[in-house]
């Protein structure tokens, strides 16, 4: 079975894992970017240069490599990608091909900070007190509902670009205002461009020690399990440094959030 990695980047590592896992099915490993330097080109068997994921041709031409190529799976490494593929995955299921992706309102929710806190929320989950609006915020300070520091952070945001943390005022203001200049000035502004008055959040700082979980469902959207790390280290928002470590609580967290999430093996459409 061959696979196709899209916006590889320069995930090397992954691409390493993908090439020893196939070896035994004589598998090959594809792997797409729009910048021809990227590193994770070179460590596949097979490089491609593809437009950006915005062209309105991309998923077309996706689609064209895997019937030509043999290609059975596509897994995106890039957070925005994934509601593109979302959108498209029963398009590709049809032909015999599946996206590692999940459904487009689970996509949705997940790579809106608004809407993830909402659903958290509505269904129990502890969460940081979030405001859209430096007025709001203003407000929750003045009754005592919120605290500094706090944290000011795209909406639509991955890599920890224009995060900042406030102390006072004065601060935030500034560092919301950043972010909102910065969103437009990055490719996060695609995404944001519909609300921009609401693309930078407010939150609540939370203070101790920070894990990571790994909720992993299978194919069929069924619950498996969760890896809980302990975060070591962190760099441009990925972890750097963890440790897997054993926690009751936060792994019963995951089994409820994995159960939440559940998706069908066939895109809705495709069944």
């Amino acid at each position: 079975m061959n696979i196709l990695l899209t916006c590889v980047g320069r995930r090397n590592y992954i691409v390493d894992y993908f090439r020893e896992a196939l070896i035994p099915y004589n598998g090959k490993v594809f792997a797409a970017n729009s910048i021809r330097e990227s590193s994770g080109l070179v460590a596949a068997d097979y490089a491609i240069i593809v437009p950006s994921i915005h062209s309105a041709h991309y998923v077309d031409l996706l689609m064209e490599l895997c019937l030509t190529n043999g290609i059975k799976a596509i897994i995106p490494l890039f957070d925005l990608e994934l509601p593109i593929l979302a959108r498209a995955k029963a398009q590709f299921y049809t032909k015999g091909i599946r996206a590692i992706v999940s459904e487009p309102n689970v996509v949705e929710i997940c790579n809106d900070k608004l809407e993830t806190y909402r659903f958290l929320s509505e269904h129990g989950f502890g969460v940081p007190q979030t405001y859209t609006s430096s007025s709001d915020a203003r407000h929750a300070l003045c009754q005592g509902q919120l605290k500094y520091p706090v944290i000011i952070k795209p909406r639509w945001g991955t890599g920890s670009i224009a995060t900042f943390e406030a102390d006072d005022e004065v601060e935030m203001i500034a560092f919301y205002r950043r972010a909102k200049k910065m969103i437009r000035r990055t490719y996060l502004s695609t995404q944001s461009e519909n609300e921009l008055d609401k693309s930078v959040l407010i939150q609540e700082k939370i203070v101790g020690q920070e894990y990571g979980l790994d909720v992993i469902n299978d194919l069929n959207g069924d619950y498996v399990t969760t890896f809980t790390k302990r975060k070591i280290a962190m760099r441009s928002g990925e972890t750097d440094a963890a440790v897997t470590v054993h926690n009751s609580a936060l792994y019963e967290a995951g089994k409820e959030l994995g159960n939440l999430g559940m998706v069908h093996s066939a895109p809705k459409g495709a069944e």
